[in-house]
């Protein structure tokens, strides 16, 4: 109980910086300093003035309170650079190529999707008798013709860039 005592008094005269606006990236630069220098020694101030830059990107506007969710800052490394070359953007990185030939698009209209762009599966197995050519031939086509009309509502809607968080099918790629 002492020490818990002793250890409450001292505490208030250990502080040697205090945030006071959580939306200065100065101030929270130099909060940051000493984490970074923990796992990244002799990189913090570079490192530290890009944190706080990325916790200015994310964090929400005035009135509302002042909060980051780190579900919204993402680290990609890219092979070839260096630390120096470190930069912040605002907006997405996707770190994988296109599905399709064309890699650039400006003024795009883009639709992400959380799900992967294929014919619908089913969620228990089943069996499907076929006895012909042509059952089969119409099996595979009405699957086809569902996944055409749902890539030609995402066109029709002017949709330019489709971003999938699952896999693209070749026939969605078609």
């Amino acid at each position: 109980k002492k020490a818990a005592k002793k250890a409450l008094e001292v505490f208030d005269t250990l502080v040697c910086h205090t945030v006071q606006d959580l939306r200065s990236p100065e101030q929270v630069s130099q909060a940051v300093k000493s984490v970074v220098a923990a796992k990244q020694y002799g990189y913090e101030d570079l490192l530290g003035s890009l944190v706080a830059e990325a916790c200015q990107l994310v964090m929400p506007l005035s009135p509302k309170a002042p909060s980051i969710n780190m579900d919204h800052v993402r680290l990609a490394k890219l092979m070839g650079g260096n630390i120096h070359q470190t930069k912040v953007l605002k907006g997405m990185v996707i770190r994988r190529p296109p599905s399709s030939i064309v890699s650039r698009k400006e003024n795009a209209k883009i639709a992400v999707f959380g799900t992967a762009i294929e014919s619908a599966q089913t969620e228990t197995k089943g069996t499907v008798k076929i006895t012909s050519a042509d059952e089969l031939k119409n099996y595979n086509r009405s699957e086809e013709v569902l996944l055409e009309e749902q890539i030609k509502g995402i066109r029709e809607s002017g949709v330019d860039v489709v971003i999938s968080g699952g896999s693209l099918s070749e026939k969605a790629l078609h």
